[in-house]
């Protein structure tokens, strides 16, 4: 790029380029241009400004004029010519003046005008900081051996790109060419993949992208993977390989699903960014061996540049037909699972940003077994404005109404897609969630659950479909036990009113309990703020059994008084709260496949925590047991479903410290068989539950247990809030249970 003679009739390959980008939609142009100097110019300017306007500006641009500083005596002329050599008239607008072939004049230098050339530009779903450099191509952060690794980028106005691989081994060496592939654009989205093998080891990886339209070449665009490439020992895998090895041969209508909480993952930068810089790389950036620990990854195990291409791998060795997973964000989806499952026969949706919530959920399903027919993403907050749950809303509010606020801003969303099995010409309605982790929120899981199940019981009856349609939810319940509400309601028993879970929640939502300054707020009896709720004790409400000695919030009683049967309690010093009669409606419950496969809710007992593989320092409120449950990721089904297995947790050894070199998140995949059974002509008319409901639970409260605000009783007209009321047998389902419990 040197400056030339202003002649016309200098070709235009002899000239510096000017590149004019029109953006329709802005209804703006940018003219970006380079002095001979190497100074660059950009400039935004209108469609229907006169181009006298922007020759001005691109003046002041180019002479770098500003206030304070003195100014060259002669300013030179700056024109634009057009094709034919003659200078368009400067009241001209833009959009019709900038035309391909012109050239722009500033002193004696001239730039050839290229018009909406072919370009290459970063890919939408990319933020700068998860760019390598200034190039708009992305590629991963750490390539490795046996991955394939994705180039992503977006033509604009280019019908085709030659992408060339290359590796160097040191930066400005001459490349040695790996591969050369043309690839055209799918709604200007462009992909190229490359699979290093053990020769590509300690070596930089490079691509090259050219665009082209027709005849015209634009300007290529180069880029290198940040790290060079490395070798993984195959032994790393060896859990992960044992696992999968378990898996039984599907049969025909078999329907394998896989739940996973994959861990959030952002970019090393952001990741840094985010949480300091307390993380260095090793000493020894590219081990000539194959690494085997964690200390010889050059990449923070936290990021996705390392764990995202380990879980494409283990995602896709499942095999399965249906994959549902949560904390999922859009880069690790965009650039490598979508991709890479995608070549294995996988379409997906990935969850469209909502205001006020999470954008984490996606669902995958192979296309050779499953047909999407609809979609739809709620925020569970949301639901409980409209008017299927005015009786539940209003009751909320009367009793609680800083819970209801809370339940209202939660940023948890829902994704549901009915999907049709091919084989069996069956619709399965699939649900995908992951409700508030809260250790206190077990009644906000309980009520989100409710919400869920029921919107999309009347999702699936709004889009009025011939035949019966099961339903299946997966997604990270965040349950701490087998025992919580969450799990009976899902299952299709009552929750009742007396569950102790509304009590120890019951300060959810409120100003004391975000700040630290209740007792509900903590679970064991040394952090507690206030150490009495009167003089006869020195234990608050929270912390203290009926029978006088210490117990955590979260228990209703003493571990001595749990066996024998709690002795009374008295009703909580802090006001009314919010404890409903809940079940499903008729036909709604569902069944746990880990719970069927294996008679237990919980997925692992173990007796250390996977995160850090230390033994657990405490004990079950209630239990005294000191293990720890695993008990966070579920998969529901209808009973149309019948579960034929469930893929076992791995070694117990290998999950002594969890997200690791072979288990890419801190969660385990959670992989069940179905099998859709035929639906006899009898069945019921429920479009989400086929066979009959199972016999649900009575529901009765417990002796001596607080009451809820707002429960009227049926003799005694209504009690005040918040005081006990005597124990009576109820047995109702959802709405009747509502109606009763408001106050009159």
């Amino acid at each position: 790029r040197t400056p030339h003679s202003t002649d016309a009739r200098i070709p235009v390959c002899a000239m510096m380029r000017c590149t004019v980008i029109v953006h329709d939609a802005s209804a703006t142009l940018t003219v970006d241009f380079s002095l001979p100097s190497g100074k660059s110019i950009s400039l935004a300017r209108s469609l229907d400004e006169p181009l006298s306007a922007c020759l001005k500006r691109a003046t002041s641009s180019a002479l770098g004029k500003a206030k304070g500083k003195a100014q060259p005596a002669e300013v030179p002329a700056t024109s634009l010519l057009d094709p034919g050599g003659n200078p368009v008239p400067a009241d001209t607008l833009n959009k019709d003046a900038w035309r391909q072939g012109c050239r722009l004049r500033l002193g004696e230098a001239v730039w050839a005008v290229e018009r909406n050339p072919p370009r290459v530009a970063k890919p939408s779903w990319c933020k700068a900081h998860d760019m390598n450099g200034m190039s708009p191509i992305w590629v991963p952060e750490l390539p490795l051996v046996s991955f394939p690794v994705f180039a992503h980028f977006e033509l604009c106005h280019a019908d085709s790109a030659v992408v060339e691989w290359s590796k160097t081994s040191l930066p400005g060496d001459a490349p040695v060419a790996l591969k050369s592939e043309v690839v055209q654009p799918s709604g200007g989205a462009a992909c190229s993949s490359f699979v290093p093998t053990a020769a590509e080891v300690g070596w930089n990886l490079e691509v090259r992208v050219t665009p082209r339209a027709d005849k015209a070449i634009g300007e290529a665009e180069a880029v290198a993977c940040a790290n060079r490439v490395l070798a993984i020992a195959p032994s790393v895998f060896a859990p992960l390989e044992a696992r999968q090895a378990l898996l039984r041969t599907q049969p025909l209508g078999g329907l394998r699903i896989v739940s996973y909480n994959t861990l959030w993952a952002l970019s090393t930068a952001s990741l840094l960014k985010k949480y300091g810089q307390d993380w260095r790389p090793p000493a020894e950036s590219v081990p000539a061996e194959p690494i085997q620990t964690l200390s010889e990854l050059p990449v923070p195990l936290g990021a996705a540049a390392y764990r995202s291409q380990v879980l494409a791998r283990e995602l896709a060795g499942y095999d399965a037909e249906l994959l549902c997973l949560q904390e999922l964000v859009e880069l690790p989806y965009r650039s490598v699972l979508e991709p890479m499952l995608a070549s294995r026969g996988f379409s997906s949706e990935f969850t469209t940003p909502l205001a006020g919530a999470t954008t984490e959920l996606a669902t995958f399903w192979r296309t050779a077994a499953l047909r999407r027919e609809h979609s739809a993403v709620w925020r569970i907050g949301e639901l409980v404005d409209l008017a299927d749950y005015a009786l539940l809303r209003e009751q909320l509010e009367s009793s609680s109404p800083s819970f209801a606020a809370f339940l209202r801003t939660q940023p948890h969303v829902v994704h549901a897609v009915l999907l049709r099995h091919l084989t069996t010409g069956r619709l399965v309605a699939v649900v995908n969630t992951h409700l508030i982790m809260h250790t206190l929120a077990s009644n906000a899981r309980t009520l989100q659950a409710y919400l869920v199940v029921c919107q999309a019981e009347q999702w699936v009856r709004s889009l009025k479909l011939e035949g019966a349609c099961s339903v299946v939810l997966c997604g990270d319940l965040n349950c701490r036990e087998p025992r919580e509400d969450v799990l009976s309601l899902l299952g299709g028993r009552e929750v009742s009113m007396n569950s102790y879970e509304w009590v120890y929640g019951r300060n959810i939502g409120k100003r004391s309990c975000a700040r630290g300054t209740t007792c509900s707020a903590f679970i064991r009896r040394e952090q507690c703020p206030n150490a009495t709720d009167d003089g006869d004790s020195p234990l608050c409400w929270d912390h203290r059994c009926g029978c006088g000695r210490e117990k955590q919030n979260k228990a209703s009683s003493c571990p001595e008084c749990a066996c024998a049967g709690p002795p009374p309690l008295r009703p909580p010093p802090d006001g009314p709260f919010f404890a409903p009669q809940l079940a499903l409606p008729e036909g709604l419950g569902l069944q746990n496949a880990c719970e069927v496969a294996t008679g237990d809710a919980a997925f692992m007992r173990l007796r250390f925590n996977p995160k850090n593989g230390e033994a657990r320092s405490f004990s079950n409120p209630t239990t005294g047991d000191t293990r720890f449950i695993e008990c966070r990721d579920h998969i529901f089904c209808s009973r149309s479903l019948r579960v034929a297995a469930l893929l076992p947790p791995p070694a117990l050894e290998s999950l002594q410290g969890l997200p690791s070199l072979w288990w890419p998140s801190d969660h385990l995949a959670l992989v069940a068989d179905l099998e859709l059974q035929k639906i006899s002509d009898g069945s019921a008319a429920s479009a989400t539950a086929p066979a009959p409901p199972p016999k649900r639970q009575k529901s009765a409260p417990v002796a001596g247990e607080p009451q809820p605000a707002g429960v009227a009783s049926r003799t005694a007209g209504v009690p005040a809030r918040g005081t006990p009321t005597p124990p009576r047998a109820v047995r109702s389902w959802g709405e009747t249970s509502m109606r009763e419990s408001l106050p009159q």
